[in-house]
């Protein structure tokens, strides 16, 4: 399959494959180059439990679950430890389009999740072919409240079209995997199965940080404007004879970064995937589209299950590329994008950046 990129994704809204739930919302104005920002509505919902609408829509099975209702319009608090659904898309699917959902980067750095359920679907994030209802985003806080307003986007949407089946997927790795140290291209990149494999990195002054436990208010208006000292603490490596480590404890959030730059040519696109089950139980990041153009190291966004010694160097998680449909009209980083050529393990784009 072929990812879609920004000339597809106009004709998908124009045809009404997709539209906004609140009709005032166009689509058109959040395109990226191959995804699409998906922002709130008018209504945030908070429930009680986590669901997925098994043979239900979602809208029917909020009467079980809802504790009540907000208007997004002046603003609403979203706590953290509360779960909160909020409606967003409705979707009339053709058999030869598929889709998936991620986080925006932003606020997967803030340890905000965000996933997404669909009427009569069992799982997240996805839908199957043919499909039509609504989508809705759950949205649980983690680490710190913040202050969310309709229009702002929590999550962005790719599309890929399978029809267009390119066989097997050949590319270049020394064209997408940089050295750190030297912006070179990887001499003996590894891999997964058809899949690179990047790595953790441990070797600079701060190489991270960790969510304070804090009342404050992260109100996602406001970019530039907080003071991180207040939600974050720098990391910095544990003494060592020969490999950088670090210990992570269960239940925290960290921001940490990959040994590698990625660099994304205008013809893929790239999504970063869990390395695999078979390593520790911690979620090393929530937002993994790279759209077209990308070039920067990746920050990890993870919070293990279990207290964790992690090395410098240690397979972290994989990159798996995508060829684009076509070129896109507009490449990452002339779309207002936030972290291109990011330096170290950037903290949210709603923090006044470290000197």
């Amino acid at each position: 399959m072929k990812a879609l990129v920004d000339s597809h994704l106009k004709q998908i809204i124009s045809e009404g494959l997709v539209s906004h739930m609140s009709s005032d919302i166009d689509l058109r104005e959040y395109i990226q180059p191959a995804s699409i920002d998906l922002p709130i509505g008018d209504s945030v919902y908070l429930v009680k439990h986590k669901f997925l609408p098994f043979e239900s829509d979602v809208f029917a099975s909020m009467k079980d679950y809802c504790v009540t209702k907000f208007d997004a319009q002046d603003g609403v608090v979203l706590y953290k430890g509360q779960t909160y659904l909020i409606p967003c898309l409705k979707v009339h699917l053709s058999d030869d389009i598929f889709w998936k959902v991620s986080p925006k980067s932003s606020i997967g750095r803030i340890d905000v999740l965000v996933r997404t359920v669909f009427d009569n679907i069992w799982l997240y994030d996805t839908i199957k072919a043919w499909s039509e209802g609504e989508l809705w985003l759950e949205v649980t806080p983690q680490s710190f409240n913040i202050k969310v307003f309709k229009g702002i986007s929590l999550s962005q949407i790719m599309f890929f079209d399978m029809t267009d089946y390119w066989g097997i997927l050949i590319y270049d790795p020394q064209t997408i995997l940089l050295d750190v140290d030297n912006n070179q291209p990887l001499s003996n990149p590894m891999f997964c199965g058809e899949d690179m494999v990047v790595s953790l990195w441990l070797m600079s002054d701060v190489i991270g940080y960790i969510a304070l436990n804090t009342n404050y208010i992260i109100d996602l208006s406001q970019v530039n404007s907080l003071d991180y000292h207040d939600f974050f603490r720098e990391l910095f490596c544990l003494p060592w004879h020969w490999v950088p480590r670090i210990s992570l404890d269960q239940w925290k959030f960290y921001i940490l970064m990959t040994k590698e730059i990625i660099q994304v040519p205008q013809e893929y696109s790239i999504e970063l995937v869990p390395f695999s089950h078979l390593l520790w139980e911690v979620r090393v990041h929530y937002a993994w589209f790279l759209d077209p153009w990308f070039c920067s190291t990746c920050v990890l966004e993870m919070r293990p299950h279990d207290d964790l010694m992690i090395y410098h160097g240690q397979p972290i998680c994989l990159v798996h590329v995508y060829h684009n449909k076509w070129v896109p009209e507009k490449l990452y980083g002339s779309c207002n994008n936030n972290y291109q050529c990011q330096k170290w393990a950037r903290l949210s784009k709603y923090f006044i950046s470290p000197s």
